[in-house]
């Protein structure tokens, strides 16, 4: 079982697992193999700075998988998510990704869902309504979701039917505790028509 410790939320010390010691073997050469943690495992909330570098990571081959491959993950949660003692992070879990129609002159014919593909906390209130949905516009919901986990360390709404409910981002959990710049973010991704 790896070995955890609570990440702390001071920004100037990354404050992240340690590796355990590694026995060489004088016979054979040996992979050595990083240790690694889902963000779920963790548990812990992030700085600024740490949330930011984190979710750069994540938005960058979502908007890859997008825009070059044409594929939506529909599964971005924390679970799917690992990161080492660097903070480098790993999309993983691919069992939910769908393939759309090519980009024609720079537009996508919509394609609307009907079955449900997202784990309920990170669904956007289409899915957890039952509504036929779009996979971008939701997959942009759970990135939020995610953002939100992590640099506060719970989900924004307490079960699904509150998400479902609710008129956007709870911003009375994160007014004081975040910069403006994330109340932006969270206010542009939250959003109910999603």
């Amino acid at each position: 079982m790896p070995y955890k410790r609570a990440l702390s939320p001071d920004c100037d010390v990354v404050n992240t697992p340690t590796r355990r010691p590694v026995q060489r073997c004088t016979t054979a050469r040996l992979m050595i193999r990083r240790p690694s943690y889902s963000l779920f495992e963790a548990r812990a909330k992030f700085c600024e700075v740490q949330a930011g570098h984190i979710f750069r990571q994540i938005v960058h081959p979502i908007n890859y998988f997008d825009t070059s491959l044409d594929i939506v993950c529909r599964d971005i949660k924390d679970e799917n998510i690992i990161f080492s003692s660097d903070l480098s992070v790993k999309l993983i879990d691919f069992a939910s990704a769908v393939m759309l129609r090519p980009r024609q002159h720079g537009h996508r014919q919509p394609i609307y869902f009907d079955q449900v593909y997202w784990t309920m906390n990170f669904g956007s209130p289409k899915i957890l309504k039952g509504m036929s949905y779009r996979a971008e516009p939701a997959e942009m919901w759970s990135l939020g979701v995610f953002f939100f986990t992590i640099l506060t360390g719970e989900i924004p709404f307490p079960g699904p039917y509150s998400a479902a409910a609710s008129p956007g981002c709870p911003r009375h959990k994160v007014e004081g505790k975040a910069s403006g710049e994330c109340l932006e973010i969270f206010g542009g991704i939250l959003m109910r028509n999603l």
